[in-house]
């Protein structure tokens, strides 16, 4: 239990403010206030994008 507490503080206030500035805005995963929903809509919008400019294309998950 203690070990689960001391990781969750130090990837909390050490690691995700060192790493937030250096990842793209679109990078969704473990971040704040971020989610499957951001990631959808993210999806939603680049698909549109990718249907208009492109006939065929492939989405790598």
């Amino acid at each position: 239990m203690i070990d689960k507490a001391a990781n969750h503080l130090v990837s909390r206030h050490i690691l995700m403010p060192a790493l937030c500035g250096c990842l793209i805005e679109t990078n969704v995963a473990s971040r704040p206030k971020k989610g499957t929903g951001k990631a959808l809509e993210y999806y939603e919008k680049y698909r549109k994008i990718c249907n208009a400019k492109y006939k065929k294309y492939y989405v790598l998950t």
